[in-house]
């Protein structure tokens, strides 16, 4: 939310942001979502999800009062053929099962590894 919430304004961009079992609504960056112009800020913006994260699972609709209590890091986005074209989703959910799975799975290190290489 921190990085998200900087680039909102457009005030300046990123070659490549990875998002890793973002705790924000799936619909964040739909047209008037909260977010929405922060595609625009990144030539590549990467979402790594997992359905089986269990933080997301139990805590994020605890703490999502105002929305509809999915998590883009979670359930992906809501509309996965409307995402920008430089938005690239990663569901990583065979080899995430927790939060804490995206700093120590080999496949997460090794996917952002190549994203932030490229």
């Amino acid at each position: 939310r921190v990085v998200l919430t900087a680039l909102r304004d457009g005030l300046f961009g990123l070659k490549h942001l990875v998002l890793m079992g973002p705790a924000v609504d799936w619909n964040v960056f739909a047209p008037g979502g909260e977010f929405q112009n922060v595609p625009a800020c990144c030539t590549s913006l990467h979402i790594l999800y997992s359905n089986r994260d269990e933080v997301l699972k139990l805590a994020f609709p605890l703490g999502d009062w105002s929305g509809d209590c999915h998590a883009l890091g979670l359930d992906g986005p809501s509309d996965p053929a409307a995402v920008p074209s430089n938005v690239v989703l990663h569901d990583l959910s065979a080899a995430i099962a927790t939060h804490g799975d995206y700093v120590t799975s080999p496949q997460s290190i090794g996917l952002v590894r190549a994203i932030l290489l490229s």
